[in-house]
């Protein structure tokens, strides 16, 4: 994947969609209006509540051991929070902000 720092979010959603690729962000808000419209997406991965860069590092090598070991990604959302807890989350059916936080 060529380098999407500093490109619109919608550019980097729409080029993991195309390379079939999971966009990991702590940027939640922005990333799951762009997923609405696409139940069908490669996946999204939210690093919730991180504080600072050396947390989000960790929390996304914690969170990307049960995607891997996930038996699907298509179509799922995975977050982890500021514990580590990592939640699984099917798209769109559970798509209501509220169930992200």
């Amino acid at each position: 994947m060529k380098k999407t720092s500093g490109a619109p979010d919608a550019e980097v959603f729409h080029r993991a969609m195309v390379e079939d690729r999971i966009v990991m962000t702590n940027n939640a808000d922005d990333f799951r209006q762009l997923c609405l419209p696409h139940p069908l997406h490669s996946s999204v991965a939210f690093i919730l509540d991180a504080v600072g860069r050396a947390r989000q590092l960790f929390l996304g090598e914690v969170l990307a051991k049960p995607i891997a070991a996930a038996p699907a990604i298509n179509g799922y959302v995975f977050q982890i929070d500021r514990k580590g807890t990592v939640r699984t989350i099917k798209w769109p059916a559970t798509c209501l902000v509220a169930s992200f936080r």
